[in-house]
């Protein structure tokens, strides 16, 4: 079980920010956390590490969801809305896309139907594993596109489950090695 920071620091004072999220030109800056197609060594070959956006707008979700990834060998980028994410998945598709249903500015059902509807190939292909707590939010976002869901609250397993299903096996297997390089 992962444990998280809390929020607030010692005695109730607000502790550093949990989440950074990027801004869209620190993507494309050499040396960047959040920079898509970083190659990593590993068994004697180089490859990358897969690359899963997160999005969603609760901050305390994204860091979980970054320290469950990332510990499983992916490249974990976090955003905090939909229009964000959507510009970063035209500059740069990521493997998969990780998805909150219930967000400001625009749903997670609707993100997922502007990508399915994109005119770029390989921006309408991006695989998506929807996630929320909300009732029947399952049924909006598989019917928006989503290929698979993980309710909330957040469970490790089920999202590694879910992430190695839609991805396949190879692509877990690939994640795997890279983590334990």
């Amino acid at each position: 079980m992962l444990s998280l920071p809390h929020p607030y620091g010692q005695r109730g004072r607000p502790g550093p920010r949990a989440v950074r999220t990027p801004r869209l030109g620190a993507l494309s800056r050499p040396g960047s956390d959040f920079q898509f197609g970083r190659k990593v060594v590993g068994c004697g070959r180089v490859s990358r590490p897969l690359r899963i956006l997160v999005v969603d707008d609760n901050h305390l979700i994204l860091k979980l969801l970054h320290l469950i990834l990332e510990g499983a060998g992916y490249l974990p980028v976090e955003v905090d809305s939909g229009a964000l994410a959507l510009d970063i998945v035209h500059e740069a598709a990521p493997d998969l896309c990780l998805v909150d249903e219930v967000m400001p500015e625009m749903r997670g059902s609707e993100l997922i139907r502007a990508l399915r509807s994109s005119r770029v190939p390989r921006v309408a292909r991006v695989p998506v594993i929807g996630i929320s707590a909300r009732a029947g939010a399952a049924r909006e976002l598989l019917a928006a596109g989503a290929n698979a869901f993980v309710p909330k609250p957040i469970e490790e397993r089920a999202i590694l489950t879910a992430v190695a299903a839609v991805l396949g096996p190879a692509d877990a297997e690939r994640a795997e090695a890279g983590a334990s390089a």
